[in-house]
């Protein structure tokens, strides 16, 4: 794992403990979210709930992850729970079933279902 000198603690946590859930669960896709997380802020696009509406990868019952900011542009219909690591007020009011990244950790969630949106 690569050094996290510029990210703030509680992210460096949440990177540790995605690898360290990775490891326990030998699952691959916590490793490619936590690594997501160790890129660059500024390379870290935010998603909109539009793009999530449209993709036709997402469908009902899916656990969608995204390590960038979840934006409240469009609607979206579709019943998916969404991880991100941040999510803007509008977004809060027009979708319910959002949650943070540290959260998915917690939760005992089907990685099969976890489908990453960047």
């Amino acid at each position: 794992m690569k050094a996290l000198d510029k990210k703030n603690l509680q992210t460096q946590k949440l990177v540790e403990g995605l690898y360290k859930l990775s490891k326990d669960n030998k699952k691959e896709v916590y490793a490619v979210v936590a690594k997501s997380l160790q890129s660059p802020t500024r390379k870290i696009a935010g998603v909109n709930l539009l793009k999530l509406q449209k993709s036709s990868h997402v469908v009902d019952g899916d656990i969608v992850v995204t390590p960038g900011k979840l934006l409240g542009v469009g609607t979206l219909d579709k019943k998916i729970t969404i991880y991100a690591n941040g999510f803007s007020e509008s977004t809060k009011t027009k979708f319910k079933n959002v949650k943070l990244l540290s959260d998915l950790i917690k939760d005992n969630v089907d990685y099969k279902k976890i489908k990453i949106i960047k």
